[in-house]
C-alpha cells in the first residue's frame, strides 16, 4: 500500500509540474507581445507603399506610391491600448488626440476602427479591425502587409520618434 501511494504521489507530482510548465510557458508570448507594443509606440513615416484594390473579384487599381493612393504619410501609435491614426500633416504629429485602439498580437499589428454615423436621428456604429502582418527590426524599420477581399497593402515605415 505504501508503494502504491508513493507511486501515485510521484505521478501526481509529475502531472502537476507538467501542467505548471505549460501554464508558465504560455505567459511568455504575452510578455513578448507587451514588449513589442511598447517598442512600436511612436511616430512612423511611411517610406515605401504598394497597394491594390479589387471589387467583385476583379482587379481595379494599383498604387505604387503614397501619392497615387492618397494614403496619409505618417502612422502614429500611442501607448498600447491607446490610440492610433494616420496623418499627412507633420504639424499634427504633436497633437495628443488619438482616434482608435491598436495592439500587437501574435506577430500582427491590429488597428481597430470605430465609426459612428448619424442620419435622420439614427446613429449607426461600425466597428472592425485591420490585421497587418508585421515585421520589425527592433529599432527603426517596420514592415506591414495587409490583405482582405477588396484590398492589399504593403508598406515600409521608418521611426521618426
Amino acid at each position: 500500500m505504501k508503494t502504491m501511494k508513493k507511486i501515485n504521489l510521484k505521478w501526481l507530482a509529475l502531472l502537476f509540474m507538467g501542467i505548471l510548465s505549460v501554464g508558465l510557458a504560455s505567459c511568455g508570448d504575452d510578455d513578448d507581445d507587451d514588449n513589442m507594443n511598447a517598442s512600436l509606440q511612436g511616430v512612423w513615416e511611411i517610406t515605401e507603399y504598394y497597394g491594390t484594390e479589387y471589387y467583385g473579384g476583379s482587379y481595379m487599381k494599383e498604387y505604387k506610391s503614397l501619392e497615387e493612393s492618397g494614403h496619409d504619410q505618417y502612422l502614429i501609435l500611442e501607448k498600447s491600448g491607446g490610440g492610433w491614426h494616420y496623418t499627412s500633416n507633420s504639424q499634427e504629429i504633436q497633437d495628443t488626440e488619438r482616434f482608435y485602439k491598436w495592439e500587437f498580437k501574435n506577430g500582427n499589428l491590429i488597428l481597430y476602427y470605430h465609426h459612428e454615423d448619424t442620419y435622420m436621428g439614427h446613429t449607426e456604429v461600425d466597428e472592425y479591425e485591420d490585421i497587418y502582418k508585421a515585421s520589425y527590426d527592433g529599432s527603426n524599420t517596420l514592415k506591414l502587409e495587409f490583405q482582405d477581399d477588396v484590398e492589399y497593402e504593403r508598406m515600409t515605415l521608418t521611426r521618426m520618434k
